[in-house]
């Protein structure tokens, strides 16, 4: 019995030592279920812009709403894993463009197509292309086993200068997940963040939102933690079908700050989280009198400390 009590007690106590020296290893990371009410989106499109004497940055963001065989042709065949299904009912498609010139380097442009389910945000394809620095198109199908990526690269400086359709390095990967095992009830893309934001109740509960995000090549728990509300000044353009009006007005913003941590993954190094380009400190800024993003901060390197503010918004009719 004596030895019997003992061994109880080690277990308790290695039990212990886990929780403090590895949090979170012995039960999984509760993840929020996402019920996302679409029609809180009242934007169709945003572009936002800062320039200062170290960088200039432009930033629209596009969204559509394709059919399912639209989506479906859309989106390449993955050739490991069993694919997302496009919804029957269609799915929203984010398209974001960004132009990065700095003093310190060449301009860097990149396009981001995404497609996705809009009631959760589970993501389904992605298309990346990045020219100016480290030139590549990336295609990615989103998989129940993880994510399978179709990469095109130049195989020399010549080609770097021609049409990316005649580029011929082609690198193929996998990067598998275990989402039962992880705990996450669905996976996002990063690229999805600023359709959360605008679209989940985040802003009314004032109850964080945590989630499994793919990045590049693994998965990250994200939480979208509400910060608190700050009076910004916002200068932008609004349009509607009736016309457009300039918005200059003195709001209370509210803030979200965006926190991510990486998951378990068979990748040799650990990659860092990034979200249109910003690495670290990254928040939104969101006028709850139309669920719009009109502020996004972080740090984008080489530039530093960048604020991007809203230029211009189209609103879109909300259904019924």
């Amino acid at each position: 019995m004596k030895k019997h009590g003992l061994s109880i007690l080690l277990v308790l106590l290695l039990n212990i030592i886990r929780l403090v020296v590895f949090p979170g290893s012995i039960s999984a990371q509760p993840y929020s279920h996402l019920s996302l009410d679409p029609n809180r989106i009242q934007w169709s499109y945003l572009l936002f812009e800062v320039k200062s004497t170290s960088a200039d940055v432009t930033t629209e963001v596009r969204l559509e709403f394709p059919t399912q065989s639209e989506a479906k042709a859309a989106l390449i065949e993955a050739r490991e894993g069993d694919p997302l299904p496009v919804p029957a009912a269609g799915c929203y498609k984010i398209t974001v463009n960004t132009l990065l010139d700095s003093a310190l380097h060449a301009p860097v442009k990149s396009v981001d197509h995404l497609w996705f389910d809009p009631q959760d945000a589970t993501a389904l394809g992605r298309d990346m292309l990045r020219q100016g620095d480290e030139d590549f198109k990336k295609v990615f199908r989103f998989t129940r086993q993880g994510v399978f990526r179709h990469q095109i690269e130049p195989k020399d400086k010549k080609e770097a200068s021609v049409e990316p359709d005649k580029w011929t390095k082609v690198i193929d990967r996998f990067y598998p997940y275990d989402t039962a095992k992880l705990g996450c009830p669905n996976i996002v893309d990063r690229l999805l963040l600023i359709y959360i934001v605008s679209a989940s109740g985040v802003l009314d509960n004032n109850q964080p939102l945590s989630l499994c995000v793919f990045g590049k090549r693994q998965l990250f728990s994200v939480k979208l933690r509400p910060a608190g509300s700050h009076s910004i000044k916002v200068d932008y353009i609004e349009k509607k079908d009736q016309g457009e009006d300039r918005r200059q007005a003195d709001i209370k913003a509210v803030k979200i700050d965006l926190e991510a941590k990486p998951l378990e993954s068979n990748l040799e190094s650990v990659e860092n989280f990034s979200f249109m380009g910003f690495l670290n400190n990254i928040s939104f800024s969101i006028d709850p009198a139309r669920n719009l993003p009109v502020e996004i901060r972080g740090e984008i390197p080489p530039v530093g400390k960048v604020t991007l503010k809203l230029k211009e918004a189209r609103l879109r009719k909300i259904p019924g």
